[in-house]
């Protein structure tokens, strides 16, 4: 049964582990790994969209963060922050 599932997300397209949680979690942990070089990790509800994004582009080059890490950060914290919108 699981080998046919396997063969069936690989007709379909997907692999194993893509798709936006995983893009999630892969933001998630290059946030924690990343920015917390610096600091402790910081509640992105606590923060703005502008001040996430202009942080990000602040310090990336400093720790070393690439165009698709900086990417997959935004796609983690910017849903969270205190002017996102909400799915309701």
């Amino acid at each position: 049964m699981k080998l046919w599932s396997i063969c069936l997300l690989l007709i379909s397209g997907h692999s194993y582990g893509s798709g936006p949680a995983s893009n999630s979690d892969a933001g998630q942990k290059l946030y924690e790994e990343k920015c917390s070089i610096c600091h402790e990790k910081r509640d992105p509800k606590l923060h703005y969209q502008k001040t996430l994004k202009a942080q990000l582009q602040k310090y990336a080059p400093a720790i070393g963060i690439n165009a698709k890490q900086k990417t997959l950060i935004l796609n983690y914290m910017l849903p969270k922050a205190k002017d996102a919108k909400k799915n309701r």
